[in-house]
């Protein structure tokens, strides 16, 4: 049986990093992770272009004290040619319009009127209303680096920058399989939870397969299916000493090499890792807590691993004393808070691996040493849910 640390080295020494990447529109990138650098194709503002709709003038008119202009031409963002401005004249320009050459300055359509089809000043406004070619970025300049995850901002940025077409990392297919006789559709809470946590992973496609009982024959059935067409397999219940927990064997069997086999703590002791031609299989405990547990922080650290991210330890300070008898790690739920520049944590009590009850009010596991005991302001190692 392995320590929680140790299964944590493990899992990052034997997890191989998912390198399979596609290229794709930038449209269809949304919760994609970049497999490569982008640097902008172009300046941008690609000219100098005006940050709102107004008026643009000649400074030196200005100078002399004219006030009343007609309208020489309107110049719109689409506008390809734009003339040069005439002595005495104006013209209209609309936010990301270009802005004329020569010595101009733009004034806001607020602080103009129109009278008998000419353009009066009411006042000359302090700030330069014109954005720079090339303010934002240059040509060249790196935009996005590789393992950025492509969030609807980061689309904007690539299609605004002119980016057509990324090279994005394949999604990494993920299979769920629960097991077990006493497991049916409506009374089947970890396909469902683990599919809703799973699927806030970017870069993942997770399918919930069909409940399988606990006959070796038929698992043996599936899990060669799933082992053939998935990068990732996960599975819950059939991995304690029971007698009719068969998924451990009937893995193993098939060629899985586990290199964690149960870990010295609680929830979820009995989890089960290993690969199968370098895809990870990922066993869960049955009961719910545990599984939810392990999903959310065993398979999280695997899948992370795999997409090239890395995961740490938030620190707290206990707001509570909480004292760990037992010789296994304990992870209690707990909630998590800012106060005073500091974050807290307010630790819950009770483990029961079975008890979901126990995430009411919670936003996050708090690590307990086996044999620890808490005291108030002790700083203490948690992860925060991953819907927190």
């Amino acid at each position: 049986m392995k320590t929680v640390d140790h299964s944590l080295q493990l899992i990052l020494e034997n997890i191989p990093i998912f390198s399979k990447i596609q290229e794709l529109p930038v449209s269809q990138c949304e919760n994609r992770i970049l497999a490569e650098t982008i640097l902008a194709p172009c300046d941008f503002p690609k000219t100098d272009n005006s940050s709102m709709d107004g008026f643009v003038f000649l400074k030196s008119d200005l100078k002399s004290g004219l006030k009343s202009f007609p309208i020489q031409f309107e110049v719109r963002p689409e506008t390809k040619k734009i003339p040069a401005l005439k002595k005495k004249y104006c013209a209209r320009i609309l936010t990301g319009g270009t802005v004329p050459q020569g010595d101009v300055i733009i004034v806001p359509v607020e602080q103009t009127l129109m009278e008998e089809n000419k353009i009066v000043l009411k006042d000359i406004p302090t700030k330069d209303l014109v954005r720079k070619k090339g303010s934002g970025y240059k040509k060249g300049d790196e935009l996005l680096i590789a393992k950025t995850l492509l969030r609807p901002y980061e689309k904007g940025m690539l299609i605004s920058a002119g980016v057509k077409r990324v090279k994005v990392l394949k999604e990494i297919s993920v299979c769920i399989q629960n097991t077990g006789n006493e497991i049916k559709t409506e009374n089947n809470t970890n396909g469902p939870v683990l599919f809703d946590l799973l699927t806030k992973i970017p870069g993942l496609k997770v399918k919930l397969m069909p409940i399988v009982g606990d006959n070796a024959h038929v698992l043996k059935k599936r899990f060669q299916s799933l082992l053939s067409n998935f990068e990732v397999v996960v599975t819950t219940g059939g991995i304690s000493a029971g007698t009719y927990d068969y998924v451990h064997s009937v893995l193993e069997n098939l060629g899985v090499n586990f290199f964690i086999r149960k870990i010295s703590q609680k929830p979820g002791k009995p989890v089960t890792i290993g690969l199968f031609k370098n895809r990870p299989v990922c066993c869960l405990p049955g009961n719910p807590m545990s599984a939810v547990f392990c999903t959310e922080f065993y398979l999280r650290v695997l899948i992370y691993k795999m997409l090239g991210f890395s995961f740490k330890f938030i620190s707290a300070f206990a707001q509570n004393e909480i004292e760990n008898k037992s010789s296994l790690t304990a992870f209690h739920t707990g909630k998590m808070y800012v106060e005073e520049g500091m974050v807290k944590v307010k630790i819950n009590t009770g483990i029961q691996s079975n008890l979901l009850t126990l995430y009411r009010d919670s936003n996050c596991y708090i690590m307990v040493k086996e044999g620890a005991t808490i005291k108030v302001g002790n700083k203490v190692k948690l992860v925060p849910f991953m819907y927190e």
